[in-house]
């Protein structure tokens, strides 16, 4: 990838996150009942002895984020931001795959600013911003029928 390529993509990742934690910090807390409380006792317990909701059984991100330090929707938040702007990295596999510039803007735009990723800086408690950087580093190679990562 040529130099001037790469410093006008870390250019435009730099904008994209300024901007993903500027939507998380203006967005207020979901005015509705969430999932808060199932993660937080994930995050705070492991294991949640008889829980029957099916929160329970999604415990990776909350084992990871309960022991760093900070207010939980912080951390939730800046997980929702870091996995968003990960989902915007489908720019450089557009590249690779050798599409237009344009296409790869276009994607990496509707990766980090669609419904389903702004929403997750809305609520990041709940599952789709768990999902969110590794769903489309996994689909945009099986929809060009390259091998998946």
């Amino acid at each position: 990838m040529p130099a001037p390529l790469r410093l006008r993509l870390v250019a435009a990742a730099a904008a994209v996150v300024a901007v993903l934690i500027g939507v998380a910090l203006l967005s207020p807390e979901p005015n509705r009942v969430t999932d808060r409380s199932v993660y937080e006792a994930t995050a705070a317990q492991g294991i949640v002895p008889d829980c029957k909701d099916l929160h329970c059984f999604r415990v990776l991100v909350p084992w990871l984020l309960g022991p760093v330090p900070g207010a939980s929707m912080a951390k939730w938040k800046g997980y929702a931001v870091a996995a968003n702007a990960a989902a915007a990295g489908v720019v450089t596999l557009v590249l690779a795959w050798g599409l237009s510039p344009r296409a790869a803007v276009m994607a990496g735009a509707l990766s980090a600013f669609g419904f389903g990723s702004l929403y997750t800086l809305h609520d990041p408690l709940q599952e789709r911003s768990r999902i969110n950087g590794l769903r489309r580093a996994k689909s945009w190679p099986r929809f060009y029928s390259q091998p998946s990562i």
